[in-house]
């Protein structure tokens, strides 16, 4: 009776909800075949949840495909490496930035979809201004080639590509430049500014800043090598034509560019071809 009294004590605590709050805590979640939780929180098992006390029966022509989600040691470490070639880039929030939590938060732009390949590097260098202007992206959805987004689209897309609502009307960019354009104009304290500073510089220091830029642009191809496979095209047991299950409200997801953990989570995202919002958390950001 004891016993009884305990298990029924145990069975009355009300249901608890645990928070994902690391890459190794969240990919074995994402890769489960059994669903998925919104916003990276994790339903604890119950008794008899019959979804997760037997395998759910596969498709007709689902082909078993292994996705190496949990991060091993060299995944890690080429992770890591990917992030300090690209120092000091997608990692701090830019003083030069509008805060879209401050009194001008509810005057800017709300970034609606930013259609994006985890491992591209024209994608790359959008998310890492994301990062500095400490933005929200509302949907980020993944446009691989084989993607849902791109096998369903009407018409050509391409990825990059960021849809904006500014003053109540949908603005799209399309392509890193023309994005990374848009992010100044609208979120930065010194829009146009740069071009001033450049005009008003010696000509030796022109000449230095050129070289930086030329360098941090052979850089920018060094991730994608360092993590070549990975978090680029949308993996065959998530296949569209097999049904797999979705989130039935998109992931939430805190996360800044230049983690090494927070890429790992964002390419199984690409992989299994899941939509998600993005709030910026980096070095600096009132998020964390």
């Amino acid at each position: 009776p004891g016993g009884d009294i305990t298990r029924a004590a145990q069975l009355a605590q009300p249901k608890r909800r645990t928070t994902m709050r690391s890459a190794f805590a969240v990919l074995p979640l994402l890769a489960s075949s059994r669903g998925f939780a919104p916003s990276f929180v994790a339903r604890p098992p119950q008794r008899n949840d019959a979804r997760l006390a037997s395998p759910s029966t596969p498709p007709p022509g689902f082909a078993a495909t292994r996705l190496r989600s949990v991060p091993t040691s060299i995944d890690t470490l080429t992770s890591g490496l990917a992030s300090i070639v690209r120092l000091p880039r997608g990692v701090t929030v830019s003083g030069e930035g509008i805060s879209p939590l401050g009194p001008a938060g509810t005057f800017l732009p709300a970034l609606k979809k930013l259609y994006d390949v985890e491992n591209d590097r024209e994608c790359r260098r959008v998310r890492e201004m994301i990062t500095e202007y400490d933005l929200v992206v509302e949907r980020v959805v993944p446009a691989a080639a084989n993607s849902r987004a791109v096998v369903e689209a009407s018409e050509s897309l391409a990825a990059p590509t960021l849809v904006a609502e500014v003053d109540g009307k949908e603005v799209t960019s399309v392509g890193a430049d023309a994005i990374l354009s848009f992010l100044d104009e609208k979120f930065s304290k010194d829009a146009g500014g740069e071009e001033s500073k450049v005009e008003d510089d010696e000509e030796g220091d022109a000449a230095l800043d050129q070289a930086k830029d030329a360098l941090s642009n052979l850089l920018s191809f060094l991730p994608g090598i360092l993590r070549s496979g990975r978090g680029s095209t949308v993996c065959s047991a998530a296949s569209s034509s097999l049904s797999p299950p979705r989130p039935e409200k998109p992931l939430v997801l805190y996360s800044y560019e230049g983690n090494q953990f927070c890429r790992l989570v964002r390419e199984v995202l690409t992989e299994l071809d899941v939509v998600y919002e993005l709030r910026s958390a980096g070095e600096g950001s009132p998020r964390r």
